[in-house]
């Protein structure tokens, strides 16, 4: 059974070209509407992912802080001051 959008009267009385120009017309709509369908798909994805990551984020907490704060504690063992000369430059300064 047709859909009561469906102008009948109008598709049954009108000419060749104006049928071609409803049907174009309701092709176009149909164009957006999967444009639109698959930017809410994306959309959908990027919060489910989005969200995911939270959830792992919130399962991992504890061993994300552990390895940061190892991290941190190799880095300042690493760090080494360059040596500053008696006139207050340093030798990287020179360099330059």
């Amino acid at each position: 059974m047709p859909s009561p959008d469906i102008p009948l009267n109008f598709l049954i009385a009108s000419t060749e070209n104006a049928r071609k120009d409803f049907m174009l017309a309701t092709l176009n709509r149909i164009t957006e509407l999967k444009r639109a369908r698959k930017e809410i798909a994306e959309e959908l994805l990027e919060e489910t992912c989005r969200a995911m990551f939270c959830e792992w984020l919130a399962a991992h907490k504890d061993e994300l802080v552990e390895a940061c704060r190892a991290e941190l504690l190799q880095k300042s063992f690493e760090f080494k001051p360059e040596p500053i000369r008696y006139d207050g430059r340093s030798r990287r300064s020179e360099a330059a």
